[in-house]
């Protein structure tokens, strides 16, 4: 027995031995269980987590590539219409255009003068909106639009004391346009970016919107004086052209920065969007590049021109004011047309931006079919007077709440209003004073339209914008009625004056009055 103690003794000692370590395996093995199954979870935790993370990358990326496209959609319009507008300026000028130099040279008179009121009007149906935006007065919403030809003006009086120091400065086609070029890209791409700076960009707009204006000064006034020099027998028809190529200029601009405006995404701005206007308005200068840049323009430097008049006299003196004055008075008119039906088609009979454009635009173009008849048919070949009274008619018209009514007014005051300026001008040059008087055929041209632009176009916005606000459309109505009425009254005077002119010319040239002269002389 008491060997067996020991014995057991042994083997509780091993059996406990065993079972301890059992259990420690056991709690081991339970424990590298659970801490396996602790990083298992980890691991898929992380695992998820990882995937989450690439998945929020790859949807970042995702979204910052959507909102890249987005904003190239939002100019891709305005590019391509300026694309489109500079391929189809050189195939016009390269394949239609006769290359002539005399007709080529008229044929870019035709064109600078579009395009100095394209850019004029390229802002003309959200000026309103981008006005009230920057929380602007109407007369900030004026100048955004008018200032332009303020500038214009500055331009023309630029070159109006360049043919002083120089008479034959207006041969200088080539240097006067591309310095023009130069400064209207600069400007016009300075106007949009400081419409993107929030209200303190206000200023720099209200600043470079007249630079874009006065390399426009600068390319008009020499087309209008190389009309004066080298139209001849054909000043009247060219000084026509010439006008009507600047209306369809000013019903381009609304219609094009409309599509330009209507096919973008509107970004910073919110619903209103004008980041396709603002656009269009810094690329549209470049498209007379490959005008200018691809085809040479042919030099004045050896061509004649007509003698100029050789009479003087206080009448024809009388007839070039009265004709300066009519030229302003049709520029107020025009310029407060356009401006007055912009707003009031979208203010007061509730239509959007692009249909508003569009009104603009056939109001405008509808010039171009009128002028066609003028030049085709004898028949329709109206005096002065007679359109003068059709626009006086007109413009009552626009007196009527009816849209169709007022709208028929519209297209019937702008054409006649368009074509009775190229008479207007054919008439002041061909009473000019003879070459380096006072009221010569460079002073008359320039002066008036320096006068048309500064007093005319710059203040006919100003002069929509205060009526409208005003009085509303019947205030806008009798303005009209009222700068037609005096444009009427002063072709009365102008003919009474003219008539004598012309009886005492007669007499001058008749072989009596020669014969007598001469008899006098011995």
């Amino acid at each position: 027995m008491v060997c067996r103690q020991p014995l057991l003794l042994v083997v509780v000692l091993l059996t406990t031995s065993a079972a301890a370590s059992w259990t420690s395996d056991a709690s081991f093995a339970t424990s590298t269980t659970a801490k396996d199954a602790t990083c298992k979870q980890h691991d898929h935790m992380s695992v998820l987590q990882l995937g989450t993370t690439r998945a929020s990358a790859q949807q970042i990326q995702t979204q910052s590539n959507s909102l890249a496209v987005d904003e190239i959609k939002t100019y891709m319009p305005a590019v391509a219409l300026a694309l489109l507008g500079a391929a189809t300026l050189f195939l016009v000028f390269t394949c239609v255009v006769n290359a002539a130099t005399v007709p080529y040279t008229m044929a870019l008179a035709v064109y600078m003068n579009f395009q100095d009121n394209f850019f004029f009007t390229l802002v003309l149906v959200r000026s309103h909106g981008l006005a009230d935006h920057f929380h602007a007065n109407p007369l900030i919403s004026g100048w955004l639009v008018g200032g332009h030809k303020l500038g214009t003006a500055l331009g023309m009086m630029s070159v109006f004391l360049a043919l002083k120091v120089s008479p034959e400065f207006w041969r200088k086609t080539s240097t006067v346009y591309s310095a023009a070029v130069v400064l209207q890209v600069i400007s016009a791409g300075a106007f949009a970016a400081c419409a993107f700076l929030g209200d303190a960009g206000l200023a720099g707009m209200a600043i470079t919107r007249p630079l874009m204006g006065l390399g426009g000064g600068f390319q008009v006034s020499l087309a209008f004086t190389q009309v004066a020099h080298l139209g001849g027998q054909h000043r009247a028809l060219y000084n026509l052209r010439v006008f009507v190529g600047g209306c369809i200029g000013i019903g381009a601009g609304p219609l094009l920065s409309s599509l330009a405006t209507t096919y973008s995404r509107p970004r910073p701005f919110g619903e209103e969007g004008f980041e396709g206007m603002l656009t269009f308005v810094a690329l549209a200068p470049w498209m007379q590049v490959s005008l200018l840049l691809l085809r040479s323009i042919p030099s004045l430097d050896h061509v004649t021109v007509q003698s100029s008049p050789q009479r003087a006299s206080r009448a024809q003196a009388l007839i070039v004011c009265l004709c300066l004055a009519m030229l302003v008075l049709r520029n107020l008119a025009l310029s407060s047309l356009e401006v007055g039906l912009a707003q009031l088609a979208q203010t007061h009979y509730k239509f959007d931006h692009l249909s508003a454009g569009l009104l603009c635009a056939i109001t405008v173009f509808i010039t171009l079919p009128v002028q066609f008849l003028y030049e085709s048919s004898e028949r329709c070949r109206f005096s002065l007077g007679t359109m003068l009274w059709t626009g006086l008619a007109a413009s009552c018209l626009l007196l009527s709440e009816k849209f169709l009514v007022f709208y028929l007014g519209a297209l019937l005051f702008f054409p006649m209003m368009v074509l009775s300026s190229g008479l207007v001008m054919a008439k002041m040059q061909e009473y000019a004073m003879p070459d380096g008087s006072l009221l010569d055929r460079n002073t008359t041209t320039l002066l008036g339209l320096v006068m048309a632009d500064l007093f005319g176009r710059a203040l006919g916005p100003i002069s929509a914008r205060l009526s409208i606000s005003a009085g509303g459309q019947h205030a806008f109505a009798l303005t009209q009625i009222m700068f037609v009425s005096s444009s009427l009254l002063l072709h009365l005077a102008s003919g009474i004056t003219s008539h004598q002119v012309d009886e005492k010319g007669s007499l001058l040239e008749s072989p009596e009055s020669t014969c007598s002269m001469a008899i006098e002389r011995r």
